[in-house]
């Protein structure tokens, strides 16, 4: 489906430019829906500059928040069916659009979100339609299910195995 999109937009041979990414939305819905289900970021924290009610609690000046964005984006709350992988919930009328809940803000949101947000992104979409152009992707005979582990980062606990096989 994603190649599919990736051929009709674009080829089989032609190198993606920035220009390119918005015709793919689909490539855009992997990636959100890729760091809704393993942030690279699991969670961090936030002093508060004042006083601040939420939900009728009094949170004074001073405190120290967590946001743990590994368990917002596992939220049933937020995420129908929230463990499994739908790149289709960000997808709006056939266009990518913006999610109107903060379960899932894997590089953070206003005026502290990451200031490379937009060049990871559009190097990730980049690769991503290159590599599926020239490969497809398969699960290895290998292949276990990958859990996460936190070293500051969430990153795979084991390896991850799969197959590139070229595409004809």
């Amino acid at each position: 489906m994603v190649y599919d999109q990736i051929v009709q937009n674009l080829g089989k041979d032609t190198v993606p430019t920035a220009e390119d990414v918005p015709k793919l939305p689909l490539i855009r819905a992997v990636l959100k829906e890729t760091l809704r289900l393993f942030p690279v970021l699991p969670g961090n924290g936030r002093v508060t500059q004042d006083d601040l009610v939420l939900g009728g609690y009094l949170i004074p000046k001073g405190t120290q928040l967590a946001l743990c964005h590994y368990s917002t984006s596992y939220d049933q709350e937020y995420f129908t069916a929230a463990e499994d992988f739908q790149p289709g919930r960000w997808l709006r009328h056939g266009h990518l659009d913006r999610v109107e809940n903060f379960g899932s803000i894997p590089f953070g949101y206003g005026i502290r979100s990451c200031i490379g947000k937009r060049v990871a992104e559009l190097e990730i979409h980049l690769a991503l339609i290159q590599l599926l152009q020239n490969f497809e992707i398969r699960t290895s005979p290998k292949t276990q299910t990958v859990l996460p582990k936190t070293h500051g980062l969430l990153c795979p606990a084991g390896a991850i195995n799969v197959c590139f096989v070229n595409r004809e």
